[in-house]
């Protein structure tokens, strides 16, 4: 027996179905008679195993095993200031990235600080102030100090 603890999100494009699944974050493809019967499924649906195999619908079956698709009850939070002062709070910042030059001289399309993409800012001969990493810095552990048991793997990198 599946039951469904989450409702899935279904979509379409040019050519083919699909389903994302909210818990787990995986899009899988699907045939329309697939798309059919998970456009019926709300939570607390409960499906037979045999009625996937007696319905053609043996290959959405193994991808829900597979997957553990629609198995938990997920949902995004709402988020708001408290929220993110709590996240801060009990799991602070678990990284913190500086971007230090804007002198690559890589020049990578596939980079997101290329000048490949749109709204961008491209390359430039600036460097990052050290008092601003400085402050980077302590801000960082200034927010990880009382999350530091909860989350020991903080890492800075350049």
């Amino acid at each position: 027996m599946i039951t469904f603890l989450s409702k899935p999100l279904l979509f379409k494009t040019e050519s083919a179905h699909y389903c994302f699944d909210n818990s787990t974050r995986i899009v899988i493809p699907l045939q329309q008679k697939e798309q059919d019967f998970l456009q019926r499924m709300d939570c607390g649906s409960q499906v037979e195993n045999s009625y996937f195999l007696h319905n053609n619908l043996k290959s959405l079956l193994a991808k829900i095993k597979k997957y553990n698709l629609f198995q938990t009850d997920f949902h995004m939070p709402y988020i708001d200031k408290a929220y993110i002062e709590n996240k801060l709070e009990t799991e602070g910042i678990a990284h913190l990235c500086l971007i230090v030059t804007d002198s690559c001289n890589l020049r990578c399309k596939y980079c997101i600080y290329s000048d490949h993409y749109l709204f961008t800012k491209g390359y430039s001969n600036k460097f990052m102030d050290s008092s601003t990493a400085f402050k980077a810095v302590d801000y960082f552990m200034h927010v990880n100090l009382k999350s530091i048991q909860n989350n020991p793997n903080l890492s800075i990198s350049l």
